[in-house]
C-alpha cells in the first residue's frame, strides 16, 4: 500500500506533465504574442506557482467547485493564478522551457520543493482536522450522574475547571426534575473568574437554563465564548435553585454530562 507521500508524488507528477503540456500547446498557440525577452521567473516563486496549479486541480476534483465553474476552460484557471504573481503565461512558459530544457537537474530540485510543500500542507491539516477531532470529545471528568435526594449525603453537583482562553466551549447535561421536587426556579447555572481569584473575585455568569418540571428527561446545552487573555476558572451548579431550605428534599437526576471545547484557541 502506497503512503501518503507516495500518492502526493504520484499526482504531482501527473499534473505537472499535464501543466507543462497544456501551457506549452497554449503558448504555441499564441506564438504572435510570445514576449521573448520576458525575464525568467525565479525558483522561489515558480515553486509556489506550480504548488497552487497543483492545488487548483484538487480543487477542481470536488463536485461542487467542478460544478460550478465547468464552463471554464483549466488553461484559464493556471493563467489566473501566475497573473496574480504578477507574472505572464509567457514568462512561464520560457521559465518551463528554460528548466525543462536546459536544466533539467535543477528542475527535478523545484520538484522536489513542490513536493515537500504539498507534504507539509497535508500534514498540516491533518494536525488540525485530529485536534479538532479530540478538543470535540467529551472532556468532562467529573461524576458520571447525580441521583436526589442522594442516600450518601456527599453527592453536590459543583465543578470547576480551569480553561485558558480564548476559546469557545459546550456544556450538555440531560436533566430530569419530578413534579414533587420542591426547589425554586431550578437551573443550570455557569460562570467564570479569574484563576488568580480564588473564588473571591468578579464573576462573569453566561445565561442560566431553567430546567422544566415534569418528570421527563431533557437535554440542555450552554456554548459559551471566553475571550479573556489570562487563565479563568469556569465554574458551574448542575442543579442551582433559590430555595436552599429544601435541600434534603431535592427530587431529581443529572446524566450524560459533556463538556468540550468546540472552537480553537485563538
Amino acid at each position: 500500500m502506497k503512503s501518503s507521500t507516495d500518492h502526493i508524488e504520484s499526482l504531482v507528477t501527473v499534473v505537472l506533465l499535464t501543466i507543462i503540456i497544456s501551457l506549452f500547446v497554449l503558448v504555441a498557440c499564441n506564438s504572435n504574442n510570445r514576449s521573448e525577452n520576458s525575464n525568467l521567473i525565479p525558483e522561489k516563486q515558480f515553486t509556489s506557482i506550480l504548488s497552487d496549479i497543483y492545488l487548483s486541480n484538487g480543487l477542481f476534483t470536488l463536485p461542487e467547485i467542478h460544478d460550478k465553474f465547468l464552463k471554464r476552460d483549466s488553461i484559464d484557471t493556471y493563467i489566473d493564478i501566475i497573473e496574480s504573481y504578477g507574472y505572464t503565461y509567457e514568462a512561464m512558459n520560457k521559465t518551463l522551457k528554460y528548466y525543462f530544457l536546459k536544466k533539467p537537474k535543477r528542475f527535478l530540485r523545484i520538484y522536489d520543493r513542490v513536493l515537500v510543500s504539498l507534504s507539509e500542507l497535508e500534514a498540516y491539516y491533518q494536525n488540525v482536522s485530529t485536534e479538532s477531532a479530540t478538543s470535540n470529545t467529551n472532556q468532562w471528568n467529573g461524576e458520571p450522574s447525580f441521583t436526589f435526594p442522594d442516600p450518601t449525603g456527599k453527592e453536590y453537583p459543583l465543578f470547576s475547571r480551569p480553561l485558558y482562553p480564548p476559546t469557545i466551549f459546550q456544556f450538555e447535561v440531560t436533566v430530569v426534575i419530578y413534579p414533587d421536587d420542591p426547589s425554586v426556579n431550578p437551573r443550570l447555572t455557569l460562570w467564570y473568574c479569574n484563576a488568580d481569584s480564588s473564588g473571591s473575585g468578579k464573576r462573569t455568569y453566561f445565561p442560566y437554563i431553567k430546567y422544566f418540571k415534569d418528570g421527563q428527561p431533557h437535554t440542555y446545552i450552554i456554548k459559551g465564548t471566553i475571550s479573556e487573555n489570562h487563565p479563568v476558572v469556569l465554574n458551574g451548579l448542575l442543579f442551582d435553585y433559590e430555595d436552599f431550605a429544601n435541600d434534603i428534599y431535592k427530587h431529581a437526576r443529572i446524566s450524560d454530562i459533556s463538556f468540550s471545547i468546540i472552537g480553537a484557541q485563538l
